[in-house]
This record gives C-alpha cells, sequence and structure tokens, in this order.
C-alpha cells in the first residue's frame, strides 16, 4: 500500500476499512501458513487469520505506526486462541500452552547465537525453569494431532488396531482352574463320573437319571452336595490364611446303587 493511500485510510468507514481487509490478505494468509502441520486444516487456519485481519482493521486508527505492525500482533493472538480452544487433541495444562510460544522463541534465539539447534538443557538454562517444565512442554507438541486405529504403515498392511494388545481375561481362571482340577481329582469316582455327564456331556438330570436307574430328585440332591463340597475347597484354596481344618466328619450321601454298579 502506498503511503498517500495509507495516509488517506478511515478505518471507521466501511469501503476504506474493505480497502485495509483486502489489501493485507496475503499478510493474513503467511502468517497462517505458519502453524500448518499442527493438526489443523490451513484453510481453517486462513479464515482465523483474515478473521484476525478484520478485527483489526476495525481498531486500527491512523498515526499510529504502519497498519502491518498493527495488524501482525492481532492476527497472531487470534490464531494462537484458535489453537488454544481447538487446536487441542488431548488439552495440557494452560502454563503448558503458554510455555511452547516461549520455547519456540528461545530455541529460534539459541538456534542463530550457537550456529546448532539447541538441546533442552541449553533451553532451560535460558529460560531459568525446571527441565521437567520443558520437557513436557515440548511433549505436548504432538498432542495436537492424533494417529487412527486404522493407520497402516509401510512395513506394516495391518492396521494398528490389530497389533494392540488386549487383556486376557483367561489368565484370571488360570490359578482357578488348575485349583479345580485338584480339587475334582480328589472326588470320588463315582462323584467325578457324574459331574461328567452333567456338566461336560452336558446331560439333563432326568437322562442322567434314567441311566443310573434312580430319579431326578436324587441327581439334584447329589450334585447340590458335590457342589457344595467344591466351593468350600475352593474358597479354602484361595484364602490367604487358611483356617484349621474341622475334624474329619463322614457325609451322608444319597445311595444310589445303579452308580456302584456301572462304576464297577
Amino acid at each position: 500500500m502506498s503511503a498517500p493511500r495509507f495516509e488517506n485510510i478511515d478505518p471507521r468507514l466501511p469501503t476504506d476499512r474493505e480497502t485495509l481487509v483486502v489489501d493485507n490478505l496475503s499478510l493474513a494468509d503467511s502468517l497462517a501458513r505458519r502453524y500448518a502441520g499442527r493438526g489443523q486444516d490451513v484453510d481453517d487456519l486462513i479464515q482465523v487469520a483474515r478473521l484476525g485481519l478484520v478485527h483489526a482493521a476495525r481498531r486500527y486508527r491512523p498515526g499510529h505506526g504502519s497498519f502491518a505492525s498493527f495488524a501482525v500482533p492481532t492476527i497472531t493472538g487470534e490464531l494462537k486462541r484458535h489453537f488454544r480452544d481447538h487446536g487441542w487433541l488431548v488439552r495440557p495444562p494452560r502454563r503448558t500452552q503458554e510455555l511452547q510460544s516461549e520455547i519456540e522463541q528461545t530455541w529460534s534465539d539459541l538456534s542463530q547465537e550457537l550456529g546448532r539447534d539447541p538441546g533442552i538443557a541449553e533451553i532451560t538454562d535460558r529460560l531459568e525453569l525446571d527441565h521437567t517444565m520443558i520437557a513436557t512442554a515440548m511433549t505436548a507438541r504432538s498432542a495436537y494431532h492424533g494417529v487412527s486405529l486404522d493407520h497402516t504403515t509401510a512395513n506394516s498392511a495391518v492396521p494398528m488396531s490389530d497389533r494392540i494388545g488386549v487383556e486376557d481375561r483367561g489368565f484370571d481362571r488360570v490359578d482357578l482352574h488348575v485349583t479345580l482340577a485338584a480339587v475334582c481329582q480328589a472326588l470320588p469316582p463315582d462323584d467325578r463320573a457324574l459331574l461328567h455327564r452333567r456338566f461336560v456331556e452336558e446331560r439333563s438330570q432326568n437322562d442322567i437319571a434314567t441311566e443310573l436307574g434312580t430319579n431326578q430328585m436324587a441327581v439334584s440332591r447329589r450334585l447340590a452336595a458335590i457342589m457344595t463340597e467344591l466351593r468350600a475347597a475352593l474358597t479354602e484354596s484361595a484364602s490367604p490364611q487358611r483356617r484349621p481344618r474341622r475334624p474329619h466328619r463322614p457325609r451322608r450321601r444319597t445311595v444310589m446303587a445303579p452308580v456302584r454298579s456301572v462304576a464297577a
């Protein structure tokens, strides 16, 4: 924008304000592209930057320096607010967000002074902050965007969702299975045969009763007694401090003569 034209601008007039905005669109677009690659679409950033340009044009008054010098902080502030409010996939604490801009400026200054990329320790010394705070703020830059679980890599066509491990609930039952197997082995052969018919062969109580030559009620009582004994044994084995065993008392059992004949 030429000096004479700039001096005649009055942002309070809609036409002059429009002129300020149109003539400085390229400035807003270039500032927006500086923030590309942080998980936000470039077109969205350009829209935010141009909105900041409009705000700057409304507040600008001639005689207070060039419009570009006035507009840059306004546009940059609008872009930073956009990232603060909408740019984080995982939002870090406010202080961590603010510290990133300080780190970026310090990194740029040290790069020019040292002629190389500075390390975290050098940035920490310059800012006089805790090393952990600096490392956290630098790591938080990755919180702008995430990777889809359907994402594949150049080395593998398998999506990430198929490569992430899940908790195998079967591990929680291993000890129970081992203990149960030992308890079942301690049962009399007739009881083990009855459990096999009912829970392995999945036969009904009536079917079992017919085979054994007894009634369904006798089979039901027998199974209930066996299950009670198994629960007691499992509870005792799972207890961290086992209680002293009570004196052994013979368990009353339902007499089912056909069971003995089959076992024999």
